[in-house]
């Protein structure tokens, strides 16, 4: 339940990723913006849900306006200007979770203020070479603002 006076803000996205194996370390999808969230708030939730079965960790940098990015399954190296724009980087850690299909972070607790009201992120591989036959991961935000 939010504090008097605030709002919740939830919002839901088909990120599309390669359908090819994916490398360790390397971006899954490209860079990607929250379309609606609010300019600056508080993140409570983030989800991540797949179909495809895939028990490997995801990084999710998180940036408070647009960054270059990186091309999906390309070795991931952010640029001194995005990091520069960089809110956190959460780890979803799927083998900890005990299901591959659904990775939440219930409590992140980040607050964020955007440059230019427009909240994105960028997805990694971390320790495993995934492979998303389906080409959709869902995204899933809760947002206190």
């Amino acid at each position: 339940m939010p504090a008097k006076g605030l709002r919740i803000w939830r919002g839901t996205l088909d990120h599309a990723v390669g359908t090819g194996a994916q490398g360790d370390g390397d971006g899954v999808g490209i860079a990607t913006q929250f379309l609606g969230a609010p300019e600056a708030g508080i993140i409570r939730t983030i989800q991540i849900v797949g179909t495809d079965d895939q028990a490997v960790n995801l990084n999710m940098w998180l940036f408070d306006e647009q960054q270059t990015g990186v091309a999906d399954n390309a070795a991931f190296a952010m640029p001194d200007a995005d990091a520069a724009k960089l809110i956190e980087m959460v780890l979803f850690d799927t083998r900890r979770d005990g299901t591959n299909n659904v990775v939440s972070v219930e409590t992140p607790n980040l607050a964020y203020r955007t440059a230019g009201g427009a909240l994105w992120f960028q997805l990694q591989c971390v320790g495993g070479t995934p492979t998303y036959a389906s080409g959709i991961m869902k995204i899933k935000l809760t947002i206190e603002f």
